[in-house]
């Protein structure tokens, strides 16, 4: 049981994958993605959406969603992630920006468990926090590059269900995050994105439409 509620939480709390002619902030993406947890044999994917709106030059409002499916030995999981943030960028060159943001973020699970007296049908959400900076760099007019660090906190979780009522301890976690974007022309190219952190791995790949 202690295993299966693990695996629910780290999915929630992992940060998804979202990463902002040369440099636009203004795109919606779509693709496939993927969550691996270390030292567990489940892992979920499913599709994420994310969109960023230029306020100005100097400001830009971002957000994305989020569905997996994760299963385990008599596990499965149902997840939806949410996430809403505001970022800030400075010129460093013609071609290189340094980018902060912070965002809140929400999960929502749905968990199946076939495991004997604990059997049955949860559900567990979680409300949280993220900031990252680092650089957003366009290497030649097709190939753009970004390189961030961040910190998440899970502040409140919580799983029920099935006369279960239990508190989920905070989960607060640095992370690396390195995305690419390959450009066919200055609208459409193609994103992949890898979050790394302590003991969760997501990978993102998908199409872009930049405007």
């Amino acid at each position: 049981m202690k295993k299966h509620l693990v695996l629910a939480l780290a999915l929630a709390a992992a940060p998804f994958a979202a990463s902002a002619g040369p440099l636009s902030y203004s795109y919606v993406e779509g693709g496939y993605l993927r969550t691996e947890i270390d030292d567990l044999d489940g892992y979920g994917d499913g599709f994420a959406i994310n969109g960023s709106v230029e306020i100005n030059d100097m400001f830009h409002v971002f957000g994305g969603y989020a569905m997996q499916d994760a299963g385990d030995d008599g596990l499965a999981v149902d997840l939806d992630q949410l996430r809403l943030g505001l970022g800030y960028r400075y010129a460093v060159s013609d071609r290189t920006d340094l980018v902060a943001r912070g965002a809140y973020e929400r999960a929502e699970s749905d968990i199946r468990v076939d495991d004997g007296f604990f059997g049955g049908d949860y559900n567990a959400d979680s409300n949280g926090y993220s900031v990252e900076v680092g650089l957003r760099s366009a290497l030649t007019d097709s190939l753009e590059v970004s390189v961030l660090g961040g910190y998440a906190d899970v502040t409140s979780g919580r799983i029920n269900g099935n006369s279960v009522d239990v508190d989920a301890d905070d989960n607060d976690q640095f992370y690396g995050r390195l995305g690419a974007q390959l450009k066919f022309n200055p609208t459409w190219g193609i994103v992949g994105e890898g979050t790394f952190a302590k003991d969760v791995t997501q990978l993102f790949v998908g199409v872009r439409a930049s405007f």
